[in-house]
């Protein structure tokens, strides 16, 4: 069953800015009619339903610039959200990701990347490759380590990975200050920083 309500049988069209919300619908699984609707789609709003996974067919959105999934069951999101080349905010916060693909870092026009609340362990190794990242929430997860070449990034002007508490680099009363976090990126960057592999 992909929903529990009658009356939400239909996905709506996309309104005249191509917004599209089936935010509270209760759905577990998206329903198959969305991806034909997949090249007028600019913003996406999943949130406040019980969806379990992101389909690899999100790729096929290649007008998308905003997708809203936060308050979900989300387990697993796939690589093919590395081809949403006009993506400029991915909101995921207050769901059960243990990791986020590699391709996320693929992501160029990326602004916001808001991940708190899930049960991350590690951000992905390129984060820092997006030149327009202006905002990273990954706050109440469970990092053991960041990128220190998040330093880099000169567009970024909030980072919170506050109440992380495994996240030895980085002391707790630090984690939620984005000065502080830069600095300590920074810090570790120097004698301590191994660099991408080169494999």
């Amino acid at each position: 069953l992909y929903k529990m309500d009658d009356e939400d049988d239909l996905v709506p069209q996309p309104d005249e800015k191509g917004a599209i919300n089936l935010s509270n619908r209760a759905w577990v699984n998206l329903d198959p009619h969305l991806w034909t609707l997949s090249d007028r789609i600019v913003k996406l709003d999943l949130s406040y339903n019980h969806i379990t996974e992101i389909p690899s067919q999100i790729g096929e959105m290649i007008m998308l610039r905003e997708l809203v999934a936060s308050f979900n069951k989300i387990v697993r999101i796939p690589k093919e959200i590395g081809t949403l080349k006009r993506l400029k905010k991915l909101y995921l916060n207050s769901n059960r990701l243990k990791k986020l693909p590699e391709e996320v870092g693929l992501l160029e026009m990326l602004e916001e990347l808001i991940v708190s609340e899930n049960s991350l362990e590690m951000l992905p190794s390129n984060v820092s490759k997006m030149a327009n990242l202006r905002i990273l929430k990954v706050s109440n997860n469970k990092l053991k380590k960041i990128p220190y070449d998040l330093a880099e990034l000169l567009t970024l002007e909030v980072i919170d990975c506050a109440n992380n508490p495994e996240l030895s680099a980085v002391p707790l009363k630090w984690q939620g200050d984005t000065d502080s976090v830069l600095f300590t990126c920074r810090l570790h960057r120097g004698p301590y920083y191994t660099g991408p592999s080169n494999v």
